[in-house]
């Protein structure tokens, strides 16, 4: 059985952890890192600094369970400096298509249809009862919130954050919607067109609000 460390000791480490468990029971995580306060149990797991788990477990695979996108890739390259795996997790109780093959770092998590033709970049998380349509291509270090609809044919470049429950709506073949790189989409927005890189949006349908600080 392949064993993790959990980058990360927050909500979205908390989910992450319980579906680990679910599936691939306790033992397949070894412990969870926070650098700002380590040294302490969480749900009966180690918390340690980001150095004693590499001591600990020199041949653990590694999930990140940070939801900010840009902090969540400066993460995968410490790991990668230091030889780590960056593992993948997708839960038993998702749907995942046929054709679908996971990127180093990729969590997908339960309840989430990943339907034909859809791929999505390293590092990039799909939160729990989140929808991605067919033909459709996520960046790098992508952030997709819970409840989320990618409604098909949907390019989302990398480092962009999707907030809870926001609707993207299906582009065509020749002009599939584009969301541009560091963007943030707020929650419950329903995008209709292109989002420029670096921009918030929000609203029904979703208006820019200014450029996002990622």
């Amino acid at each position: 059985m392949k064993q993790f460390c959990i980058f990360g000791a927050g909500g979205h480490a908390k989910d992450l952890l319980a579906q680990l468990i679910f599936d691939l029971g306790r033992e397949s995580v070894l412990c969870l890192v926070d650098d700002f306060n380590p040294d302490r149990k969480e749900a009966g797991f180690d918390v340690v600094a980001f150095d004693s788990a590499f001591l600990r477990h020199p041949n653990a695979a590694w999930l990140i369970a940070v939801g900010e996108p840009a902090h969540r890739m400066r993460i995968a390259r410490l790991i990668e400096n230091r030889a780590g795996e960056e593992g993948f997790f997708i839960s038993s109780r998702a749907f995942v298509s046929y054709d679908f093959v996971p990127a180093p770092g990729v969590q997908i998590l339960a309840g989430s249809c990943i339907s034909a033709e859809v791929t999505l970049g390293r590092g990039t998380i799909v939160n729990i009862g989140t929808t991605i349509s067919h033909e459709s291509r996520i960046g790098d270090f992508v952030s997709i919130s819970p409840g989320c609809t990618l409604a098909g044919r949907v390019r989302v470049e990398e480092q962009v954050f999707i907030g809870a429950g926001a609707t993207i709506m299906n582009g065509t073949s020749e002009r599939p919607i584009t969301i541009g790189k560091n963007s943030i989409i707020g929650a419950g927005a329903v995008v209709i067109r292109d989002v420029v890189g670096g921009d918030t949006v929000a609203g029904v349908p979703a208006r820019p609000l200014g450029k996002s600080i990622c």
